[in-house]
């Protein structure tokens, strides 16, 4: 494939972080709740530190682009992975899609919803890579404004002894949860050819990893410090009511979920595109074995929406989503196996 895209470590930083961090943060501090209650927050820190051992294995993986596309143990391993994005983008988009119904969009159908969605991530994944990270970094800003207006406004609404008391029950299965939820450590696989700087990549993950574990960590907690473990477990998605929970007397908007719904929003968008993108790419570099053009991006984007409708309902959405988290673990696999094989070849030369 000719290269023509190529993004710095910044926008690698804030790829990272749309593509990882939005996803977890809603779904993290219900799954935490259940393995660890009001301790979770902690072992999210503990998780992620995991995670950015991987990813940073990810990244320094010499000719990983070349071992994924050219041999039939990575071309194999691809496909696969392509199968997981495809699936996952599809079942995140149908959550989304009946979330929004519920919230914002009753009299529109959910396909409707996860077709217009997607249309705008084909778009913007047509346009290359670089058009992905410059969105990311917008996106990465309105973020960061959404997550510290709700910090702010909640501070005065917590109450700190539901986080407590600090123990380590459920710590490994709430660390193991917080590991396999990590959707999106396969693209740093591929992305490293976009790179325009090989000079402290490793410095850049680390960063952008670290990041992302302490605001999960402090979305978690503040989750439960607001509705306690027992709410936090009884709501499907309470990071998206917290907002529900303060009193504004001069708020300007007459749905305060809103703001945290502009969140979530942002967060499937960053997810779906980066599917509709990489399972372009992976499908034009090992099946079609040619650049990856419009129609190609365009039949994986209209597999997505099919997969977004075949669940049932949300709830069984919802539950094969839990369940595709063990998928990450074959990602993981790869990642290793990759990197140990590049440090025996060094070795050997």
């Amino acid at each position: 494939m000719e290269v023509k895209n190529k993004i710095s470590l910044r926008q690698l930083q804030a790829l990272s972080i749309v593509d990882i961090f939005g996803i977890s943060a809603i779904s993290l501090p219900l799954g935490v709740s259940l393995k660890a209650a009001q301790t979770g927050w902690i072992w999210v820190v503990v998780g992620a530190l995991a995670v950015i051992v991987v990813a940073c294995a990810a990244l320094n993986i010499k000719n990983a682009h070349k071992t994924l596309f050219s041999t039939p143990i990575g071309i194999l391993a691809s496909i696969l992975i392509c199968g997981k994005i495809l699936l996952t983008a599809g079942l995140w988009l149908r959550i989304f899609s009946e979330t929004i119904n519920v919230l914002l969009l009753r009299k529109t159908p959910p396909v409707l919803i996860s077709t217009l969605i997607t249309l705008v991530c084909l778009y913007i994944a047509i346009k290359g890579i670089e058009a992905r990270a410059r969105s990311a970094e917008i996106i990465v800003i309105g973020m960061v404004l959404i997550l510290v207006t709700i910090f702010a406004l909640t501070s005065t609404n917590i109450d700190l002894y539901k986080l407590l008391p600090i123990n380590k029950n459920g710590g490994m299965k709430a660390t193991i949860y917080v590991f396999s939820s990590a959707f999106g450590i396969e693209y740093l696989l591929y992305i490293k050819e976009y790179l325009n700087a090989n000079k402290k990549i490793t410095k850049s993950m680390v960063q952008s990893g670290i990041f992302i574990g302490l605001m999960l960590a402090v979305i978690t907690a503040l989750t439960v410090a607001v509705f306690g473990v027992d709410g936090v477990i009884k709501r499907r998605w309470a990071v998206l009511q917290i907002m529900d929970t303060i009193d504004f007397p001069l708020m300007l908007l007459e749905r305060q979920d809103l703001l945290m719904t502009g969140f979530w929003i942002s967060s499937v968008f960053a997810f779906v595109n980066a599917g509709v993108f990489y399972s372009g790419l992976i499908l034009s570099e090992t099946a079609f074995k040619k650049k990856c053009d419009k129609l190609l991006y365009i039949i994986v984007a209209v597999i997505i929406v099919a997969v977004s409708v075949l669940p049932d309902n949300i709830t069984t959405a919802t539950a094969l989503m839990e369940k595709s988290k063990v998928l990450n673990f074959g990602t993981y696999a790869v990642i290793v196996a990759m990197f140990l094989a590049d440090k025996v070849v060094k070795k050997v030369e």
